[in-house]
């Protein structure tokens, strides 16, 4: 007979006796892995999509649905845009991009921030 230490779990060998702790934890790998999983899957569907194509067909309010998920925030400036799309750093964007011609203000601008409003349903 051996004896171990009150710290210490006998070992049981392969599917033994197992803490909660380490049960909570191979739950949380293994959801993590599935969250993994299902990110890559969608991001592999995502590098597919021809968003051109999409674009084209799509109704007016699909287009304001898919720039709302993509577009966090747009600041008016007189003499450019500054665009924040989710996950990427704020863009510079001259007006001349947009199609806008600048009518060649200087000096100190004010800038209108709007945040884009959640479609109606």
């Amino acid at each position: 007979m051996h004896i171990y230490p009150p710290c210490e779990h006998p070992p049981f060998g392969k599917g033994g006796w197992r803490t909660a702790e380490a049960r909570a934890r191979e739950a949380e790998v293994a959801q993590r892995d599935d969250v993994t999983a299902q990110f890559e899957a969608v991001a592999a569907v995502l590098a597919e999509l021809d968003v051109e194509a999409v674009w084209l067909e799509a109704t007016p309010d699909e287009r304001r649905v898919l720039v709302q998920e993509l577009v966090e925030e747009v600041a008016l400036f007189a003499d450019h845009l500054e665009v924040v799309v989710a996950g990427a750093p704020r863009l510079d964007v001259t007006l001349e991009e947009v199609g806008v011609q600048n009518c060649g203000v200087r000096g100190a601008t004010r800038y209108i921030r709007t945040r884009l409003s959640p479609v109606e349903k």
